[in-house]
C-alpha cells in the first residue's frame, strides 16, 4: 500500500466532505496526528477500515487502486434486476425500519453461516454480513477484506439467496463488487441512521422522564 496517495487520498475526501484530519481523528477514535504520522509508519488495518467505513467507501478506493471491470464475474441481466430490486426495497424502508439486518446484531439465519466458504462469525472488523428478508427468500450480502497476495487488504462483496421456507442453503448470485458496491453502502447507512435515530429517541425519552420527575417534585 503506497502511504503517500493513502494519505493524500484521506485529506482529499476530508476537503471534500468539509471536515479536517483532525476532526475525522477524534470521531473515529484516533489519537491527534495519528493519520500525519502514516507517511513515516503504515496503518493498522482496524484504522483504514474505520476510515473507508466513516467515508462510505471501499478500502480499495481509499488506498488509490484502480478497479477495472470484472469481465468474468459480470452478473446477467436477471441477477441485475435482483440487485435493483433490493435497492428499491432499501429506499423504500427508510421510516423507522430497515429492510437489512446485521448478523453481529440479530442472530436468525445462524442455520445459513456455515454453509458461507468465507464468512467469519467473530468480532473482528474483517467481515460483515446483511442479510434480509421478502417472506419467501433470504438475501444475504456478505463483506469480506482480506489480504492479497501482495500484502494489500481489498474488499469482496458476494451477494447469496437462500429459500425461506425449504432447507436453508445460500445460493450464490453475485460476487462482482461494483455491482453490489452501492447497494452495501446504501444498506449499510440504513442501518447506521436507524441506529442513531434509536440512539436519540432513547436519550430524548430519559430527558422526559427527568423533566417529569423535577416538575412533579416542583409541585407536590
Amino acid at each position: 500500500m503506497n502511504n503517500e496517495i493513502l494519505l493524500s487520498n484521506i485529506k482529499e475526501l476530508c476537503r471534500k466532505n468539509n471536515i479536517t484530519v483532525t476532526y475525522l481523528e477524534k470521531v473515529i477514535g484516533m489519537g491527534a496526528g495519528t493519520i500525519s504520522r502514516w507517511n513515516k509508519a503504515s496503518p493498522s488495518f482496524d484504522k483504514i477500515v474505520s476510515i473507508a467505513r466513516y467515508f462510505k467507501i471501499s478500502i480499495d478506493q481509499l488506498a488509490g487502486y484502480s478497479v477495472e471491470p470484472d469481465i468474468e464475474n459480470k452478473p446477467d441481466e436477471k441477477v441485475l434486476k435482483v440487485i435493483d430490486y433490493l435497492k428499491q426495497r432499501t429506499v423504500r424502508n427508510e421510516d423507522g425500519y430497515s429492510f437489512w439486518r446485521d448478523y453481529k446484531e440479530d442472530r436468525e439465519i445462524d442455520m445459513l453461516i456455515s454453509e458461507l466458504p468465507c464468512m467469519r462469525t467473530d468480532d473482528e472488523d474483517i467481515s460483515r454480513l446483511l442479510y434480509a428478508c421478502d417472506g419467501k427468500v433470504y438475501f444475504l450480502l456478505e463483506v469480506v477484506y482480506f489480504l492479497n497476495g501482495h500484502y494489500d487488504y481489498e474488499t469482496q462483496i458476494r451477494l447469496y439467496l437462500a429459500p425461506k421456507d425449504k432447507e436453508p442453503y445460500p445460493i450464490l448470485q453475485c460476487s462482482q463488487k461494483q455491482a453490489l458496491q452501492e447497494l452495501y453502502i446504501t444498506a449499510a447507512k440504513q442501518l447506521e441512521n436507524l441506529q442513531i435515530q434509536r440512539e436519540a429517541k432513547a436519550e430524548v425519552q430519559t430527558q422526559i422522564e427527568r423533566i417529569l420527575e423535577e416538575y412533579e417534585g416542583q409541585n407536590e
